[in-house]
C-alpha cells in the first residue's frame, strides 16, 4: 500500500483514495466500515503493472480497512490492515515563512524561500513561482534577487481561502 499509511489522520472530504501496488492483474477485495456501521467491500483488479486505486468512504473517528490481494502466481493471499482516523473538523489555512527572516541581508543572488502551510494548499512566491507543498505542508522556492531591498510576497490558497505574507530581504554584494 502506498497511501494512506497505517494510523494516518485524514481530514477534509469524508473519503480517501486508497492506492498501492501488488502483483499484476491481482484481484483485490477492500473491506471497510461504512458510515452506516455496516461492513462493506469493493472488488477490483490491479492493472498490468500491479497498480490499484479504490475510493473508500470514511466515518468520523476510527476506521478499519482491510486489503486482500489474490493472484494465481502466488498461492497465499496477501493481507494488509489499515487503521485510519477521520477528523471532520474544518481545516484552517495558515502560512508561515520560516526562511529567510524579514529584514535579513544576504550575499547570494539566489535565495531559497521556505515555510509551512496547510497540506494540500497551493503556494506561490512573487505571484509566479510555484512552491509545491509536501504531505506535511512544508514548501520552498528559489528566487533571484536584485541588488538592494527585495520585497517577497508569498501566497497560499486552500478551498477558496487565501493567506499572504510579505517580507523584505536585502541583497548586498
Amino acid at each position: 500500500m502506498h497511501y494512506p499509511a497505517n494510523l494516518d489522520v485524514i481530514r477534509g472530504q469524508p473519503e480517501i483514495d486508497l492506492f498501492g501496488t501488488t502483483l499484476p492483474r491481482s484481484i483485490l477485495e477492500v473491506t471497510y466500515d461504512s458510515r452506516e456501521d455496516m461492513e462493506r467491500s469493493i472488488i477490483l483488479r490491479a492493472d498490468s503493472e500491479g497498480h490499484f486505486i479504490a475510493t473508500i468512504p470514511l466515518a468520523e473517528g476510527f476506521n478499519v480497512v482491510e486489503v486482500i490481494s489474490n493472484n494465481s502466481a502466488s498461492p497465499v493471499a496477501k493481507h494488509q490492515l489499515l487503521q485510519l482516523i477521520y477528523d471532520s473538523t474544518p481545516l484552517t489555512l495558515f502560512l508561515d515563512v520560516t526562511a529567510p527572516e524579514d529584514g535579513s541581508v544576504v550575499s547570494d543572488q539566489v535565495l531559497t524561500v521556505s515555510g509551512e502551510t496547510l497540506p494540500g494548499a497551493q503556494v506561490v512566491v512573487n505571484e509566479i513561482i510555484p512552491a509545491p507543498t509536501d504531505n506535511t505542508g512544508r514548501w520552498q522556492a528559489n528566487i533571484v534577487l536584485r541588488p538592494g531591498a527585495n520585497e517577497i510576497t508569498v501566497r497560499a490558497v486552500f478551498e477558496g481561502n487565501a493567506e499572504e505574507r510579505v517580507i523584505t530581504v536585502t541583497h548586498g554584494q
